[in-house]
């Protein structure tokens, strides 16, 4: 049978797509630690009890976090704002995935460096997969919603105090996890339909929340059994 020549134009090259997921993977890594360190910590203030003192400083702890993650997702999911744009985001990576010319090229590239046919069909069918993961983050959807008051947030309240702008709410943990999950999926489907690669996020997952419990589980029960009534106190503190 004889084999499809090249697509005659692609408005991107198979190498711009690889780059762009060699750049958020590392990111998406990153988001995971934070979560990880996140949902353990959660977990475990939930099953003990701390005194004021101590829940102020893990408050102070995990609120640093928490907007820590909230830029790093705001950054993955940053929403290019033009065509030519050189920003590497999962909205960017999937508006190129939308286009029929690339996803042309490489399910022939797929053709005809993978192994045949059916991993060309495997390259499709991850096309797909991600931009369907892509369509939680529709606008109007609750998890959209969640993705643009993150960008406000990044591009606002975290780079300017501006008294005419109103103050954007505190990112909620569960958006932030749920963004999280979407960006795995996604890339995971890409990296598949790009590189041919198992992009799977799982053993990061694994690591990270084994390192945050082996972490958080001592660092918190020793807060847990602080008394600080029983310790000297210092003199003074803050004067406004």
């Amino acid at each position: 049978m004889k084999s499809k020549p090249r697509p005659a134009y692609c408005p991107v090259s198979p190498k711009r797509l690889e780059r762009m997921v060699w750049l958020l993977r590392p990111q998406t890594i990153h988001a995971i630690r934070l979560e990880a360190s996140l949902e353990e910590a959660n977990r475990l203030v939930r099953e003990k009890g701390f005194h004021a003192e101590t829940a102020t400083v893990l408050d102070l702890v995990q609120h640093a976090q928490q907007f820590t993650l909230a830029v790093a997702v705001a950054k993955i999911m940053e929403r290019p704002w033009r065509e030519d744009t050189d920003v590497a985001s999962i909205p960017e990576l999937a508006r190129l995935l939308e286009m029929r010319d690339v996803r042309r090229l490489l399910i022939w590239t797929a053709l005809k460096t993978w192994s045949g046919r059916s991993q060309a069909r495997s390259c499709g069918r991850a096309i797909r997969r991600a931009l369907g993961v892509y369509q939680q983050l529709q606008s109007g959807s609750e998890l959209g919603e969640a993705r643009n008051a993150l960008q406000m947030l990044r591009n606002k309240e975290l780079a300017h105090s501006l008294w005419t702008e109103a103050l954007v709410p505190r990112p909620r943990y569960n958006d932030l996890f749920a963004l999280v999950d979407i960006a795995q999926a996604f890339l995971e489907h890409a990296d598949l339909a790009i590189r041919g690669a198992n992009g799977s996020f799982d053993e990061h997952d694994e690591f990270f929340t084994r390192l945050s419990r082996d972490f958080w589980t001592p660092a918190l029960t020793a807060a847990a059994a602080y008394d600080p009534h029983e310790m000297p106190r210092r003199s003074g503190g803050p004067t406004r």
